[in-house]
């Protein structure tokens, strides 16, 4: 699914905040799909 309507976050603390439900949600064995319209910056990968 893709939002009509998405919303820019740009603060690190919400950032981190609204990838750590989404990731909860995930987890959680009876959720199939989560779905958002958080325009959330790209994550970074770590070498």
């Amino acid at each position: 699914m893709i939002p009509n309507n998405t919303v820019e976050v740009t603060d690190e603390e919400t950032v981190a905040k609204i990838r750590k439900l989404v990731d909860m949600l995930d987890d959680y064995d009876d959720t199939q799909n989560v779905f958002h319209n958080a325009d959330l910056p790209e994550e970074e990968e770590e070498d």
